[in-house]
């Protein structure tokens, strides 16, 4: 599974740029294209060797242990059908327009792990 890190400050940034320009009224979809595997995540960040289990596996734990609500997941429901959303359209326009998404790199990764161990270790 991907995950992708839309920067609140990158984020706010093209939202502002976005209401700026001359368009229709259309929905944008203002998230980041660069998106890493969950597994290559936790490579770059761990402390201490994690088992990785398949989807349905963590799903089990998160149920058992009651953690959908807490980490703000609202359904484990397999059949439900996700939203489509498709940022080829805001994309093209934050081009247009010399907005960019930052690339996410392991230097940068490292510094957020480091960041993310002294929030926890307070």
């Amino acid at each position: 599974m991907p995950v992708d890190f839309s920067f609140v400050d990158t984020t706010a940034r093209q939202i502002v740029a976005l209401a700026q320009v001359n368009t229709p009224q259309i929905i944008y979809h203002v998230l980041s294209p660069n998106k890493m595997p969950v597994k290559s995540l936790l490579e770059c960040v761990k402390r201490k060797e994690i088992e990785l289990v398949s989807d349905e596996s963590f799903n089990e734990i998160l149920q058992k242990q009651d953690m959908y609500e807490t980490i703000g997941l609202t359904s484990v429901d397999r059949e439900q059908q996700l939203a489509m959303i498709d940022t080829k359209l805001t994309l093209k326009i934050m081009n247009h327009i010399s907005e960019k998404w930052p690339t996410i790199t392991n230097n940068w990764l490292y510094h957020w792990a480091q960041y993310i161990k002294t929030i926890f270790n307070k």
